[in-house]
This record gives C-alpha cells, structure tokens and sequence, in this order.
C-alpha cells in the first residue's frame, strides 16, 4: 500500500485570475481525495488576494518572497540584494520542503521556478 501523496503547489502570483483559481481547484480536489496539500504562496503579497480564498477554502499555505522580475538594466546594488533575497529564500523554502514533506511539487509559473530554482532542484521531489 502506497503512502499518501503530499503536493506542494507554488503559486507566487499576486491577483487570482485563471491560472490561480485553476490550481486553487486542483488543490481542492486532492485534497478531497485524501492527498495533503501546502500552497507556498508570496509572502509580501500573497494576502491581497490568495491567502483570503485559501482560507476560506481550509487550505493550508505558507509563504516565502519572491524577488519579482529581472530588468535589463540592474544597479549593482540591486543584483546583490536580489542575490542576497534568493538565497535566504531559497533556504527558507528548503525547510518548509523538509517540514512538509513533499512527494510531488507543482509550480505555478517559470518566473515562479525561477525564483525557487536552487531549493527545486536540490531538493526534488
């Protein structure tokens, strides 16, 4: 007998719009077919919009910071500190992913990846 599956969603975007509310509903789903669900949703913005549906839902969620997008032109001041915000990030979410556990992870978007990519990998589920 298999062990129940544990899905980590990732799901940094800010506004629900198809993409959030279609993962949203998945996450639903497995969890009412007995699969253990965490969304890791943006922490800095995460409540505008995500956090409030998730809870009224009953689903369970945490969140890291995403450093957002990548410009053509960066200061270097600004290279650092979004080098500085992905590493700590990066281990924050390599803890949640020891905490929870997961046997399968979805991620949202490829900037959603992107931003998660060392933590991803080092830890693949």
């Amino acid at each position: 007998m298999s062990a129940q599956p544990r899905v980590m969603v990732v799901l940094g975007s800010i506004p629900l719009y198809g993409l959030e509310l279609s993962l949203i509903d998945v996450g639903c789903m497995l969890r009412d077919a007995g699969a253990d669900v965490l969304f890791v949703v943006n922490r800095d913005w995460g409540h505008v919009a995500v956090t409030p549906r998730l809870d009224a839902l009953g689903l369970p969620h945490t969140g890291v910071t995403f450093f957002g997008s990548v410009e053509r032109r960066l200061s270097p001041r600004r290279v650092i500190t979004m080098l500085r915000l992905q590493l700590s990030e990066n281990l924050r979410m390599l803890r949640i992913m020891r905490r929870f556990g997961p046997t399968h992870v979805h991620v949202g978007t490829h900037w959603d990846y992107f931003n998660l990519l060392p933590s991803l990998r080092w830890c693949s589920a």
